[in-house]
This record gives structure tokens, sequence and C-alpha cells, in this order.
């Protein structure tokens, strides 16, 4: 692992053997750490950036799909028990201890940012473990959902399916806590589309399928506050620009692409101002100026 310069979060990450590798690296040094596999694929080791020591977590059969948690305290990896099967599912604080069993089995994993995990099962089905939990829950209950994540409560909202004989016959659009408590259907009969959180935390963007796809903004018990119109895409921008965000710093405008045209619109609909055409990927800077391609 190379610094690429003092008091940065970046670091590259080298595995000659090709073995699997995880980052996890912060502004203080001292709290990256790096998890990686051995040339066979049989133990779990953990590097601590500021200072080299070297850790084994587990060892003794094979694993894969290694995952630090943005907190660095704990690691998730899978154990599959055949070549080619799906993996037995472990969580283990960094600092060390047993490896803690979750269910049901599965692979890839994603952490939220309070510490609750995600991960596919066999029928490629969402799978979250509330932070500390050892049980997984499904959401959505025919196909994998896409979460958003509050940037500053403990929130989640995804479009969950209501089934019936095997089939979705609608979808809903849920907000709730990662334990599944505090649910709210926000809207009961949702088209499908996508959906997340303003920076603020407190509104939600929605885009809601149709002839064109539409942008509106709901408060969280579901209340429309704005129509922003139709847009290009289910995402309202064509691709995203590393390091940038689609709203603007004050939170209070984002871009959107109707057709061939880049817009700056206001979240709370008063008003829109065209930007540029053509445009590919968009994203507004920490400073407030907007970057696109074509």
């Amino acid at each position: 692992m190379v610094p690429l310069r003092p008091s940065t979060s970046f670091a590259i990450c080298l595995a000659a053997s090709g073995a699997a590798i995880a980052c996890s690296c912060a502004d203080d040094d001292a709290l990256g750490v790096v998890a990686f596999l051995d040339e066979t694929g049989t133990s779990v080791h953990l590097v601590s950036v500021a200072t080299g020591e070297t850790r084994t977590l587990d060892q003794g059969r094979s694993f894969g799909n290694l995952s630090v948690s943005p907190d660095r305290q704990r690691l998730a990896y899978g154990s599959p028990r055949t070549t080619g099967a799906l993996s037995d599912v472990f969580v283990i604080e960094t600092a060390g201890g047993e490896p803690r069993p979750i269910s049901p089995r599965g692979h890839g994993f994603r952490w939220g940012r309070t510490g609750w995990m995600l991960y596919a099962d066999a029928t490629s089905r969402t799978v979250l473990v509330p932070a500390g939990g050892p049980e997984g829950r499904v959401l959505g209950t025919l196909f994998g959902v896409e979460i958003a994540e509050s940037p500053v409560d403990d929130l989640i909202a995804y479009v969950d399916c209501v089934e019936a004989d095997q089939s979705c016959i609608r979808s809903e659009l849920i907000v709730e806590r990662p334990d599944g408590s505090d649910r709210r259907v926000v809207v009961d009969d949702f088209l499908g589309g996508r959906v997340e959180f303003t920076p603020d935390g407190q509104r939600l963007l929605v885009f809601e399928a149709g002839t064109p796809w539409k942008a509106v903004v709901r408060s969280l018990d579901g209340t429309l506050l704005a129509d922003l119109g139709p847009t290009a895409s289910q995402t309202g921008l064509g691709g995203r620009i590393a390091g940038g965000s689609r709203f603007s710093p004050d939170g209070s405008q984002l871009l959107l692409r109707r057709d061939a045209e880049l817009l700056v619109v206001d979240l709370d609909g008063t008003g829109e101002e065209l930007v540029g055409t053509n445009a590919q990927s968009a994203a507004f800077t920490a400073s407030g100026r907007i970057v696109y391609t074509t």
C-alpha cells in the first residue's frame, strides 16, 4: 500500500498475487486498515495503515468478498462451502475476537453509514442486517432492491413489491429504520422508479416511472412538495462524476437532464436554468461550480 501524499484519504492497494483485498482509509491515517487474503485464499489478514502491523483474523477455510465497515471497526467476508457456491457470511471486529456468523447465506456486501450491512441471498433478494444484529431480513419479496440512505438520520428508503400469487401486483415506496421500525408507506401505489434523500435528510427526491420519467420532491410522510418535471432517465442524469454531487452545496438545487438539455433546477420547483446541451455526466463541485461531460 502506497500513500499518495501526507494527510490524504486515498491509498493505492496492491496485491501481486491477485488475491482479494479491501481498503478502508481515512484522513487520519491511524484509522486506516487494509484487509486481504493470502495467496491460497484460506486466511484473512488486516494491516494497519499507520504502523504496518499485520494480524490474522480468521483462517482454515476458503474466504472471499472482503468489506470493511465505514467506521473501520468490523470486517464482513464470505466463506463458500464449495467452489462457486453461496458463502456463509461472517462479521468480525477488526480489533480481534471470534467471527460472528450471519444468516441467511449470500454474497456481495455493502455497509451503511450507521453500521447496517446489505448483501444478496440465494435468489438475489436484498438482505439487510441491522447494526449488531445476527439475523438479516429480506427487503422486497421477489427481487433485489436499491437502498437510499439518509445522510443525517438512521433512515433508509426503498421501493418494495406487494406480492400476490407469486407476482408483483404493485409497488410501495417505503421509509423506515434499518431494523424495520418506524416504517412508513410514503406512496402506496408507486409506479416504480428510484429514490434518494436530499442533503438535509428531510425530503425525498423521487424519479417516477413513465414516458417520460418524472422527478418529484416528497416529504418523508409522502406529501408532494414539488414537481420538477420530466427527466431523460430514471436517474435524471446520464452519469455521475466521482467526487461531485447532483445537489448544490447548500442543497437548494440539483442537476437534471431533460431531453438533450442539462438544467439546474430549484428543489422547491420555483425555477430552472439551462446549463448546457448534450451532457452525459454532470456534478456540482464542493465550491458550487458545475462540471459536465459531453
